[in-house]
């Protein structure tokens, strides 16, 4: 579910992230901890901590982040993207 809403978020015609997100999310699920975020029982501090960690974690070849969290718009997002994953 998450795999789909991120390719979705980099949209069609970004081929380098949707790649990214392929080749990078069993790596960032390692890294921000999803498995602690999966449990939390909604936790609101717990999402957040997990949208820190997560979404950045997806970057193209120079480092930059494809989902970075500079952005209120992009963090609020980001937050609804992961609650929706644990539906």
């Amino acid at each position: 579910m998450i795999e789909y809403q991120l390719k979705n978020d980099c949209g069609e015609e970004n081929k380098q992230c949707i790649k990214a997100v392929e080749e990078q999310i069993k790596t960032c699920m390692d890294e921000s901890d999803w498995r602690t975020y999966l449990d939390s029982d909604e936790d609101q501090k717990e999402m957040q901590r997990f949208v820190k960690k997560f979404f950045p974690c997806f970057r193209d070849a120079n480092g930059n982040s494809y989902f970075p969290l500079n952005k209120t718009k992009n963090n609020k997002r980001m937050q609804s993207d992961a609650a929706k994953t644990r539906r």
